[in-house]
């Protein structure tokens, strides 16, 4: 197994994040922590390398580090690791600065959502576990504000109750996203990238890809889902057992040139469609903000906080439990006269606004 799965949403926005910390003339390591108590240390160059985590020695060669630091930015989610405790209290004994990120606000909203399909699927020890995690989520809410200069809210209106906080968006790097040249065939291809948690909500994309067949008796379109399959294997036998799997494309995890490549084929990308589940109705997200990049057409739920300029180009559906309307969809592609321009609208939209240079200096501004 790889150390660091690169193909990963969270990964490619760490390092855009690291790339424009330097940008403002501030070089970045980041530290990345496995579960098997593995660490890993994504040096300025790029180049990744091991520390035994119980090695005191190795310990130490981060805290000659941290004394070089004018601040810690520290991903909340991470934090309950015993190994980024020890950092943050380095920290604190350095005098280091520390900024904690929540990048989705409230962060329980998505343990609850995990709650409520465990319990839907009857895995009831599991929905406890993650119930009890969600009460030490919010514990250490609190313990974190205790720590932090400074709290960094994602994509929500909130304020913080107990530190100083400051909101941003979710950005991008924008040459990794380029812009999107297609190669069209005889289907209409919709994509959705993504790492299928519950609130992205693909199973309404194949229910109603299920009624479009049984309705029109065409094949004509076809769905390419990108992730990890294992991640998965929920929507493959759902697909299974509404016998559309043929009209599907599970291609794994993608990166680089073979993830540009299944963008060239897709006309249309859908963003997450059930953020109703974790009870999120503003989400800006980070995958909306690359399809625009590349220049998608996209199908958004009316949960998605993105600026109007993207959502008058889009098609948008309710945040609920309802089947994509597939016959909708593609009168409303159908309907675009002029999508090369429009496509081109919305890629430089995306790159004079997304990027995280401009996210970035609101933290340092606010610092």
């Amino acid at each position: 197994m790889a150390p660091i799965d690169e193909s990963s949403g969270v990964y490619k926005k760490i390092v855009s994040q690291a790339s424009a910390f330097s940008e403002q003339g501030y070089e970045c390591l980041i530290l990345f922590v496995r579960d098997s108590s593995e660490a890993y240390v994504r040096n300025i160059d790029g180049k990744i390398t091991k520390i035994d985590i119980s090695d005191k020695f190795q310990l130490l060669k981060i805290k000659d580090y941290l004394k070089t630091c004018v601040f810690c930015y520290a991903r909340f989610e991470l934090l309950r690791h015993k190994y980024y405790r020890e950092i943050i209290l380095m920290c604190k004994k350095l005098s280091v600065k520390i900024i904690s990120e929540i990048p989705t606000y409230p962060p329980y909203q998505e343990s609850l959502a995990r709650v409520k399909a465990a319990l839907s699927n009857k895995r009831y020890l599991s929905a406890i576990k993650t119930l009890l995690g969600t009460i030490l989520v919010i514990m250490d809410i609190y313990i974190m504000t205790l720590y932090s200069k400074l709290v960094v809210i994602v994509a929500d209106d909130k304020k913080f109750l107990f530190a100083d906080t400051v909101r941003i968006e979710n950005g991008i790097d924008v040459e990794s996203n380029p812009y999107q040249h297609k190669n069209p065939d005889e289907y209409i291809n919709i994509i959705a990238v993504s790492n299928f948690s519950v609130w992205n909500g693909y199973d309404r994309a194949i229910v109603g890809l299920s009624n479009y067949v049984k309705e029109t008796g065409k094949h004509d379109i076809k769905l390419i889902m990108v992730g990890d399959k294992s991640a998965g294997k929920s929507l493959i036998d759902q697909a299974e057992r509404l016998d559309v799997l043929d009209d599907i494309e599970f291609t794994g995890s993608l990166s680089g040139k073979k993830l540009d490549e299944a963008y060239a084929r897709a006309d249309i990308a859908l963003a997450a469609l059930g953020n109703h589940r974790r009870n999120v109705f503003a989400n800006s997200s980070l995958k909306v903000k690359e399809y625009a990049s590349r220049g998608m057409l996209m199908v958004l739920s009316d949960a998605e906080g993105i600026e109007y300029e993207i959502k008058e180009k889009s098609l948008i559906v309710k945040s609920d439990e309802s089947p994509l309307d597939l016959v909708n969809i593609i009168k409303w592609f159908e309907s675009i006269k002029d999508k090369k321009n429009t496509s081109l609208y919305i890629h430089e939209f995306a790159q004079d606004n997304y990027s995280w240079d401009a996210q970035i200096k609101k933290i340092l501004e606010r610092l």
